[in-house]
C-alpha cells in the first residue's frame, strides 16, 4: 500500500502481483515448426511408384512400390534454418526394409534401415536427421537393390 502524503486526486492502491500464464517460446517454436508433408501430394515427383489405399494412413493414403527404378521425392519440404533437422519417416512394411536417402541431389546419399512394424501397430514411425538447406529442399527416397517401406508421410521438425 502506498502511505504517507498524497496529492488530493490520487487515490492509495495496493498494488497485487498476478501470475501470466504465457507459453514458452521454446515450446511455441517447436509447435509452429512441425510441418505435415502427406508422401501422396500432388506436389510431389512419383517416378512409376503406386499411390495406394490406406485405412490407417493419415491421408487415407501411401505411396508403394518404391525401390529398384522407381522413386519416390518429396518436393517443397521448408525448412526455415537449414543444417541438421528431425524428420519423422511415417511409414508401413512387412518385413525389415532400407532406403537410400538424399536431400536435394546433393551426395552422399543416408542409408536408413526401417524396422519391422509390431503386430499392434497400424504406422510406424521412425526419426532421422538429415541436413537441409535454408528455404525449400526435395527428399528423394529410392533403393536401387530392393524396394522400400510404403510411405504415409514426413514430419519435418
Amino acid at each position: 500500500m502506498i502511505t504517507g502524503s498524497l496529492p488530493r486526486n490520487i487515490e492509495s492502491t495496493t498494488l497485487i502481483p498476478r501470475v501470466v500464464n504465457t507459453p514458452s517460446p521454446i515450446l511455441a517454436s517447436s509447435i509452429l515448426m512441425a510441418i505435415n508433408y502427406e508422401a501422396e501430394s500432388p506436389l510431389n515427383t512419383f517416378i512409376s511408384t503406386t499411390i495406394q489405399s490406406c485405412s490407417a494412413c493419415s491421408g487415407e493414403q501411401n505411396v508403394g512400390k518404391i525401390g529398384f527404378t522407381n522413386e519416390l521425392i518429396f518436393q517443397q519440404v521448408i525448412s526455415q534454418y537449414g543444417g541438421p533437422t528431425i524428420i519423422i519417416f511415417h511409414y508401413t512394411t512387412d518385413r525389415i526394409r532400407s532406403a537410400e536417402i538424399i536431400v536435394n541431389d546433393v551426395f552422399p546419399s543416408t542409408n536408413v534401415t526401417f524396422p519391422i512394424m509390431s503386430r499392434n501397430q497400424n504406422i510406424a514411425s521412425l526419426p532421422v536427421s538429415l541436413n537441409l538447406f535454408q528455404g525449400f529442399n526435395s527428399i528423394r527416397i529410392y533403393n536401387p537393390n530392393d524396394y522400400t517401406p510404403d510411405f504415409d508421410r514426413i514430419v519435418v521438425y
